[in-house]
């Protein structure tokens, strides 16, 4: 994946929307927000990874023949796990730890952005790691 500004800009503001709604969200309902938000990155993943999957024509990766078509699925949802679950779930469990915190709301918000937006770091290089692993195509 190639990072250009466009998208640096898109994944924070993404970010920053996300925490503005998840931060108030959670000081009202306390963790019934990070479970909620958990179960939706969750189900988001599956209908992700299972269309990027259905797009694939079967034998595409040739450089794995262990790999059949539904381990191929199941590493598909992981990597769109990878990308959309963890800034889902750093935003939601920091917003969640600062629930009861002694500080003002935009702070609370500032934080969950910045671990939104590593989630979307880490997510990413362990997306790329998992490509690393399972598919060995090319020359």
């Amino acid at each position: 994946m190639e990072w250009s500004v466009q998208l640096v800009c898109a994944v924070v503001g993404a970010a920053i929307v996300y925490s503005s709604l998840v931060v108030p969200l959670t000081r009202r309902y306390g963790a019934h927000v990070t479970i909620a938000v958990a179960a939706l990155a969750i189900v988001a993943a599956v209908v992700h990874g299972s269309m990027v999957w259905s797009e694939e024509t079967p034998g595409l990766h040739f450089g794995n023949p262990d790999l059949t078509r539904v381990s191929d699925w199941v590493d598909h949802v992981g990597m769109s796990m990878a990308v959309i679950g963890f800034p889902a779930l750093a935003g939601g469990g920091i917003a969640l730890a600062l629930r009861d915190a002694k500080t003002s709301t935009g702070l609370k918000i500032v934080g969950a952005t910045i671990a939104t937006i590593v989630g979307a770091g880490l997510g990413t290089s362990l997306m790329h790691i998992m490509i690393g692993l399972v598919y060995r195509d090319g020359p």
